[in-house]
């Protein structure tokens, strides 16, 4: 759905200049590809939403008809040269490049969904969050920088801003976890101090509190008065912050649709999640050409994170009741 496949299939049936693409193959499956520059993924998400809500309304009338009303397509006849030809190859085979290197693949966790987090009083985003921060520090052994769209709508022309979902305490709520010694009540303290962090800061984020715009616009103000980019932008520790080894983003539907975009870095993952009444849809993607991260082991981890951290609050509720 994403790039077609290679330029020898449909690869050259993206067009990725256009706001929104509708893709239906012969065996009709339908997808959508958006460009990210003219808005956020929610107007976009509620086309494709009603769109699936009618098709599902009238997939049994009879739409025969409708082929009435169809123009007959007219072939166009382009006029190229020489260099328009060695352009077009160079295109092709730096797409092909590209499109083999991207590892995608549709996660679907079932064993259950958001209302497992909402039954003990838990925001789902801020829990698949601290899946993804255990997931990524279960195959890495460390931290890294966290990407989370978080919208500022409610402002006149206001976009996104970052929501930093590594924290110190998404850190120690990882490290516990994987601390054979730590006991399942530390853990679960842990566990609820960093999800309540979290909400925090998303709040900061949603009414204009948080860093990563305000930084970005002193920065290009100053470029724009022709100053010193100040230190602070220089400095190596800032430039590690902005390495958001995990790119994600919540695209919240009514139906069970998979999103995905590739990762923000070389040397991470895209993440793009879907969380449903019981079930949580990932699409996951990182770069084969990486010999550190891998699409499928990613998957795997975020499952047995979202299983250790359920097995951990039941537990915890079970203890709290004798």
């Amino acid at each position: 759905m994403i790039h077609g496949g290679l330029s020898t299939e449909n690869g050259c049936n993206r067009w990725f200049d256009k706001p929104v693409q509708l893709i239906v193959n012969p065996q009709g499956h339908i997808g959508m590809n958006m460009e990210h520059s003219p808005a956020e993924v929610p107007p976009f998400r509620r086309l494709y939403d009603l769109a699936y809500q009618r098709g599902c309304e009238t997939q049994t009338q009879n739409i025969n008809n409708s082929k009435q009303i169809l123009q007959t397509p007219v072939h166009l006849k382009f006029i190229i040269n020489k260099q328009n030809e060695n352009d077009i190859r160079s295109a092709k085979k730096h797409l092909d490049t590209i499109v083999s290197d991207v590892h995608f693949i549709a996660h679907q966790f079932d064993e259950y969904g958001k209302e497992v987090p909402k039954s003990f009083g838990f925001s789902p985003d801020a829990w698949i969050q601290q899946a993804f921060q255990l997931a990524w520090y279960r195959l890495t052994g460390r931290p890294t920088a966290c990407y989370e769209s978080g919208s500022t709508r409610q402002f006149y022309r206001g976009r996104t801003d970052t929501i930093r979902s590594t924290s110190i305490k998404s850190l120690e709520f990882a490290q516990s976890m994987m601390n054979p010694s730590t006991t399942n009540i530390e853990k679960f303290e842990k566990l609820r101090s960093s999800i309540d962090h979290h909400v925090e800061y998303t709040k900061w984020a949603m009414s204009g509190q948080a860093i990563d715009r305000h930084l970005l616009g002193l920065k290009l103000i100053g470029l724009e008065l022709g100053r010193n980019v100040p230190e602070l932008f220089m400095d190596p520790t800032y430039a590690d912050s902005l390495h958001f080894g995990l790119s994600t983003s919540q695209a919240v539907s009514d139906y069970p649709i998979h999103c995905a975009f590739g990762p923000a870095v070389a040397n991470g993952y895209g993440l793009c999640y879907n969380p449903q009444s019981h079930s949580i849809l990932t699409g996951i993607s990182s770069l084969r050409s990486c010999p550190t991260t891998d699409s499928v082991a990613m998957g795997d981890s975020i499952r047995q994170s979202l299983l250790d951290m359920q097995r951990l609050v039941e537990n915890n509720s079970r203890n709290s009741k004798l």
